[in-house]
C-alpha cells in the first residue's frame, strides 16, 4: 500500500565476480551498500535496498544480473507499515561480513527510538547451500532459502521488536560451515512513525498597521478584543507538538463563521460580506 516501506535483500554466490546487487528497476530504491566478502573459494555479493511506496505501489522488481550463469542468486522481500517516512533508519545500519563459514553473524546495533524494530538480512555462498535457521528472537516470519548452481547462495531475513540497550543478534545456524564459504549481513533499526499531537498553545490579535516588527497589538496573549467592522486585523497562533511525534510539513486550515452560518475556509482571496 502507499506509504509502506519495502526492504529487498539480493545476494549472489560466485567465485571472485562480486556482481552489484542493488535494486535499480523500478527506480527509487536506496541501497545500503554492497558487501563483497571474498578471499575464499565461494564469495558472497550482497546488498539491501529500500523504498517507500507511492500512490501506485510497485508489484514487481527486476533482479540485477548475477555476472555468470554459474552463479546462483536469491533474495528476500519485507514490507513494513508504520515506519517514519522522513527517517526510516533509526540509526546507521550496521554491515558485517567474513569468510570461513556460510553462517551470517549480524553486527550489534543500538536503536535510539522507543518502538523501534531490528531487522537482520544475511546471505552466504557455498558449493552446496542449505537453508538457514533463525537466530533466537528472530524466528517470527523468518524468510530463508537456498538457490543452487555451480556456486550456491543462501539468504535469510528476520526481525524483532527492540526494547532497550544494544541489540546483538546471534549467528545464524543451518546453512554451511565450510572454510571455503563466506557470508554478509546487515543489521537495521527501523524508526516507528509517531503521529503528531498538535495543541494550540496561544493566540494573539494584532492590528494591520505595520510589518512584523512595527505592527501594534490589539490585546495581550490569549485575550479577546473588540473588532471593528470592515477593518483588517491579524491573528497569530502558536501550535505545539506535545506527543513526541514528527510535526514537520503540517498543513493548517483557518475558517470563519458569519452570523451562525456555516464554517468557511479562509484563503488569500477570501472576502466576508
Amino acid at each position: 500500500a502507499a506509504g509502506d516501506l519495502v526492504i529487498i535483500m539480493l545476494a549472489v554466490g560466485s567465485q571472485g565476480r562480486n556482481q552489484a546487487q542493488e535494486v535499480t528497476t523500478p527506480a527509487g530504491y536506496t541501497p545500503l551498500g554492497q558487501l563483497n566478502p571474498n578471499g575464499t573459494t565461494y564469495d558472497t555479493s550482497m546488498n539491501v535496498s529500500h523504498k517507500f511506496m507511492g500512490s501506485t505501489p510497485d508489484t514487481t522488481f527486476q533482479a540485477p544480473p548475477t555476472g555468470s550463469t554459474a552463479d546462483a542468486q536469491g533474495w528476500t522481500v519485507q514490507v513494513w507499515r508504520g515506519v517514519d517516512p522522513s527517517t526510516p533508519m533509526d540509526v546507521t545500519p550496521v554491515p558485517a561480513s567474513n569468510t570461513g563459514t556460510g553462517r551470517p553473524d549480524p553486527g550489534s546495533i543500538s536503536p535510539a527510538s522507543a518502538g523501534a524494530y531490528v531487522v537482520i538480512c544475511g546471505a552466504g555462498a557455498a558449493a552446496a547451500g542449505a537453508v538457514y535457521v533463525a537466530p533466537a528472537n528472530y524466528t517470527t516470519n523468518f524468510l530463508t532459502g537456498t538457490y543452487a548452481d555451480t556456486n550456491d547462495v543462501m539468504v535469510g531475513s528476520g526481525y524483532r521488536a527492540w526494547t532497550s540497550g544494544a541489540e546483538d543478534p546471534a549467528q545464524y545456524t543451518g546453512g554451511t560451515t565450510n572454510a571455503v564459504d563466506s557470508w554478509a549481513a546487515y543489521t537495521i533499526a527501523l524508526r516507528p512513525y509517531i503521529a503528531p499531537v498538535l495543541d494550540q498553545d496561544s493566540f494573539r490579535l494584532r492590528n494591520d498597521d505595520g510589518n512584523e516588527t512595527t505592527a501594534t497589538w490589539k490585546a495581550a496573549i490569549n485575550q479577546n478584543a473588540s473588532l471593528n467592522a470592515d477593518e483588517n486585523f491579524r491573528c497569530r497562533f502558536v501550535v505545539q507538538e506535545t506527543g513526541g511525534g514528527a510535526s514537520a510539513n503540517e498543513g493548517f486550515r483557518f475558517q470563519y463563521r458569519l452570523n451562525a452560518g456555516s464554517w468557511t475556509d479562509i484563503t488569500n482571496i477570501s472576502s466576508v460580506v
